[in-house]
């Protein structure tokens, strides 16, 4: 399986037809080619005359904006660029604190990867701007159960790992863009391809992305991502092997992502979907495994009943009664992040993806597979303190994003992970954020965040990155 743990090939409908997957991303992708007049006019013998004196300005219209021939350009006609408007995105610290790799974002719709010093007094454009994923959003905020997309350094802080547009050749000739992933030497200043498609890939897993480098620096873990939303998690070599990532054998029934590598860079934990059947109740696990050893496994795993049987419990007391339900749970995991010492995994949980308001924190033992996890905060649907996008700041605080009432802003909080028998954890207001893409420096006393976009060209400033003290 080439070190990939899952990936998809072809779909199964209800009918038990195979669903061709290159045929349905070309047909959903494409630029539509332009109707003819006479085609118009042939349909429009069969109608009603009112009908009929429709089609004429339908015709004239379609004629003069339908010119693209599918495939021949990146993006759709009228995406330009504009000097001086851009927004930086996607920031990432260097190990040692001194630089941050971030991403470009251009009114062309293309991303220039480039490093700014710690102080955002220097900034160095390091490859020429580039598609990255011209017609499919690039995600790069930290809320929500999808994994964000972004960059990521070595451990020795030499490399940088980038997306950057594929394109994908079929059958027919046409050629649309899926995502693979690059590696770019800041000392050699070269860029080399890391994990790219085959010429002709038959797959459905286009976009390649959210890369995560293991701190012993010999495996990279990435999620590709399907059409539809469907995930797999690769684990490869960080050298030593081609570029081109094969095929693998795939469940259909599954999906995963936040993958977050232990401290000594020997476990791998990250969240796993698993739907055995469209009236099923989808199960939530989080599992750990070690790339190239014996270990692996589920250490917890969760269903909309226990899940909301475990969070009132929690809030309540095992003997607790009747519970307030709030609506039934449909949790998901995200912003798996382990202890310094590795013995612990702190992640958040949402009753329900689409609210990032019922986000709610949770604490397990990392070496004992089945273990209870222990409520945070949120346990208590009445609790309205929701954090996620987890770090571990040390052995004993967790830092985090705070989203406030209604969701329309955000904060950075640090909490305690031990606050006491039976006492509510005291969460601590570190600064305000302009935005929840960010990344926390190693020694967790600075936040780099995007700032928004720089619409003024006459007063372009060097980034519209922010770093913010938090301690």
């Amino acid at each position: 399986m080439n070190g990939i743990l899952t990936a998809e090939n072809t779909e199964t409908t209800g009918n038990g037809e195979r669903r061709d997957s290159y045929r349905e991303y070309r047909e959903f992708t494409r630029i539509r080619p332009r109707f003819s007049c006479l085609s118009l006019w042939t349909l429009s013998v069969s109608v009603p005359l009112w009908f009929r004196s429709l089609l004429v300005p339908v015709a004239v219209l379609l004629a003069a904006c339908g010119k693209q021939v599918p495939g021949t350009s990146d993006v759709p006609p009228g995406v330009a660029l504009k000097p001086g408007v851009f927004e930086d995105v996607a920031p990432r610290w260097s190990h040692d604190g001194s630089r941050i790799a971030f991403l470009r974002h251009t009114t062309d719709r293309k991303y220039q990867l480039c490093i700014a010093s710690a102080d955002l007094h220097r900034v160095t454009p390091l490859l020429e701007p580039q598609y990255v994923s011209p017609d499919r959003p690039f995600r790069t905020s930290r809320i929500g159960y999808r994994s964000p997309d972004g960059l990521a350094w070595s451990p020795d802080d030499r490399v940088i790992v980038f997306p950057q547009v594929e394109w994908m050749t079929f059958p027919d000739g046409e050629k649309l863009p899926g995502m693979g992933l690059w590696s770019y030497d800041t000392v050699s200043r070269k860029a080399a391809p890391l994990a790219i498609h085959p010429k002709e890939y038959k797959g459905s897993l286009y976009f390649y992305r959210s890369p995560a480098w293991s701190p012993d620096g010999r495996h990279i873990a990435f999620v590709g991502e399907g059409l539809h939303g469907e995930t797999a998690l690769f684990v490869v070599p960080s050298s030593g092997r081609k570029a081109e990532i094969e095929i693998p054998r795939y469940d259909s029934f599954q999906d995963s992502g936040w993958p977050a590598w232990s401290p000594d860079g020997r476990k791998l934990a990250f969240r796993q979907g698993i739907l055995r059947g469209y009236t099923a109740d989808a199960v939530e696990t989080i599992r750990v495994i070690e790339p190239g050893g014996t270990e692996g496994g589920r250490i917890w795993a969760t269903t909309p009943d226990r899940y909301t049987d475990l969070a009132w419990r929690q809030a309540h007391g095992a003997a607790a009664g009747s519970r307030d339900d709030e609506g039934r749970a449909a949790p998901k995991v995200s912003g798996i992040a382990w202890s310094p010492d590795g013995s612990r995994v702190a992640f958040t949980v949402s009753r329900d993806p689409a609210k990032p308001l019922t986000a709610a924190i949770w604490i397990l033992d990392g070496r004992q597979p089945g273990s209870v996890p222990r409520a945070l905060t949120g346990g208590d649907p009445s609790n309205r303190t929701r954090c996620t996008a987890l770090v571990w700041i040390d052995s004993t605080t967790l830092g985090a994003v705070e989203l406030k009432e209604g969701g329309s802003s955000v904060r950075a909080v640090s909490l305690a992970v031990e606050p006491g028998a039976g006492a509510e954890p005291v969460i601590t207001t570190l600064a305000e954020l302009p935005s929840a893409d960010l990344d926390w420096s190693a020694d967790g006393r600075r936040i780099a965040c995007a700032g928004g976009a720089n619409t003024n060209p006459a007063a372009a400033p060097l980034t519209t990155l922010r770093v913010i003290r938090v301690r």
